[in-house]
């Protein structure tokens, strides 16, 4: 392979990174406006991407049991229990499921069932163009992590909307990712309901974003055949 192929890949790598981390609705067009022939035959079809990067894979676990995985499709979801109450406010929702009776019985169901029943408002996801935000509504504790960092945060209940994922660093990290020049970005985060803020609460939801999952895959496709592939000095 030559310098300048290798300098296509990255471009279109960097490019395709750039214009899937915004909201499809402040560009019209500008994935397909973007490409060039050098950058064409390296790129997939990532105007696919775009149109599906307001959608959310949530995986939810009791007590460490999957007891529920959805994939929704939009910009905004509630995850609450029983939140027929407020099926009025327009927004999609995930409906947290009753304990199953597989839980392990050295647990305490009793603890479970309260805990699901301080979490009638849940959580509110918005995909917007800067990011992933967050409004709790639940009287459960809530804490979160991933996204932006490695840290555990606790989010505010009634306050204003927290950032969980920063559109702008996932796409620097993942061009970072992408050159061999840094570590595997993250393609979402996760939430903690308990009665304090710690990873041992027993209502553990994974929030996977499936745009920004296709997006790695590429970068990663890409940093394999950039050091496995041998590069001549040609043009």
């Amino acid at each position: 392979f030559t310098v300048r192929q290798v300098a296509q890949w990255s471009k279109a790598l960097h490019h395709n990174a750039s214009c899937a981390t915004r909201d499809p609705g402040s560009s019209p067009g500008s994935v397909a406006a973007g490409r060039n022939r050098e950058t064409h035959g390296a790129a997939h079809n990532w105007s696919s991407v775009v149109q599906a990067q307001h959608s959310f894979l949530v995986s939810v676990e009791y007590c460490e049991e999957e007891v529920l995985s959805h994939e929704v499709m939009g910009s905004d979801v509630r995850i609450a229990y029983k939140p027929f109450s407020l099926m009025m406010d327009g927004i999609p929702f995930i409906s947290l499921p009753k304990p199953p009776d597989t839980i392990p019985i050295s647990f305490d169901r009793s603890i479970l069932s309260n805990l699901l029943s301080l979490m009638e408002g849940g959580v509110v996801l918005s995909s917007r163009e800067q990011g992933i935000y967050a409004e709790r509504h639940s009287q459960a504790i809530v804490s979160w992590m991933g996204g932006t960092g490695d840290e555990m945060h606790v989010m505010e209940r009634d306050v204003d909307p927290v950032m969980l994922f920063n559109r702008e660093t996932f796409r620097q990290e993942l061009d970072r990712f992408g050159r061999a020049d840094g570590f595997q970005p993250q393609c979402g985060f996760s939430l903690w309901f308990g009665q304090d803020s710690s990873l041992s609460a027993p209502i553990f939801i994974s929030i996977k974003l499936p745009w920004a999952q296709q997006l790695f895959k590429q970068a990663h496709d890409f940093r394999i055949w950039l050091e496995s592939s041998p590069v001549s000095p040609g043009v």
